[in-house]
């Protein structure tokens, strides 16, 4: 669990250095003292995770930007919490086909069941399944995606959806409604969030 927390302080470093918009508002986590969660316990793997690490293509859609990366948490995976969001929140497609873990999270994020602990920050990943649309939401937190495997496409606003591949950063702005669809492939992401992570993210209006 150390060696993917160090790989992905190295990967956000790296995205921080290249952007100074990322650097602005993610830089100064990377000085933050992280504290291991003495209780931390993975949950038991959801189906959607265990199939989606079994089915990824390797050979495909590859970017030397997120590569150590996304080898360190094929190696970890099985190792984090991974959580499935409520059918209440975006329906049952959004439930079975969309998982995250969080690798740094707040004390009171009992729900994301993070290994390690900071203030108004978290990083981690996502898995969304293949011919999902996760329809526009949004939420107060400013929120990074980088893609670390998967063709998918990406909406902010009222903007036309944009292909992104491995190794494409994606910025999301507080409030502004933002969307992704898979065709074909398993998307594997990194986020990270900055700022009030207690808010709760909400599905835009005419959604």
């Amino acid at each position: 669990m150390d060696e993917l927390l160090e790989s992905a302080l190295i990967f956000l470093r790296q995205r921080c250095e290249e952007d100074v918009g990322i650097e602005t508002i993610f830089g100064e986590v990377l000085d933050m003292e992280l504290v291991r969660k003495g209780d931390f316990e993975a949950r038991a793997l959801p189906s959607l995770v265990t199939t989606t690490f079994s089915n990824l293509n390797l050979d495909k859609n590859q970017h030397p930007n997120t590569l150590p990366l996304f080898q360190n948490l094929i190696q970890h995976y099985d190792q984090l919490s991974w959580a499935q969001i409520s059918p209440n929140y975006g329906g049952e497609a959004i439930a079975k086909g969309f998982s995250f873990a969080s690798l740094v999270g707040t004390p009171l994020d009992g729900w994301r069941n993070p290994p390690f602990i900071a203030e108004d920050f978290a990083f981690g990943f996502t898995i969304q399944a293949p011919q999902l649309n996760y329809p526009p939401h949004e939420h107060e937190p400013i929120e990074l995606y980088s893609i670390l495997h998967g063709e998918s496409f990406w909406q902010q606003a009222n903007s036309e959806f944009e292909k992104k591949t491995a190794g494409d950063v994606i910025l999301h702005h507080s409030f502004v409604p933002h969307a992704t669809e898979t065709k074909s492939d398993y998307l594997v992401t990194f986020y990270a969030w900055s700022g009030n992570l207690n808010f709760q993210p909400t599905m835009s209006p005419n959604s």
